[in-house]
């Protein structure tokens, strides 16, 4: 789990993390209070997997993200440094 500000108006910034979410093939569903988010992938002999998921809270210009799938081998650090990046960004 962890927290971003969120800066400038909150729906236009849910609307732009929509957009670069739609763009790396990630499910993202949910208002300016609460969501979901997750990517499925097809692997071969195995089938669908889900190999992101988590949901997120939006309180007082403050979002909570919490992942709840991800792959055991993954960088978090970095992941979770390049998406704060961008939800601080204005």
């Amino acid at each position: 789990m962890f927290e971003c500000n969120l800066r400038g108006d909150i729906e236009n910034k849910l609307k732009a993390i929509k957009a670069a979410a739609k763009k790396k093939k990630v499910v993202f569903r949910g208002n300016v209070e609460k969501g979901s988010f997750h990517k499925d992938v097809i692997m071969p002999v195995l089938g669908k997997m889900r190999v992101l998921g988590g949901n997120y809270r939006i309180q007082g210009g403050i979002i909570t993200v919490t992942i709840t799938v991800k792959p055991p081998t993954y960088n978090w650090d970095k992941k979770e440094t390049e998406v704060r990046d961008f939800i601080e960004s204005d």
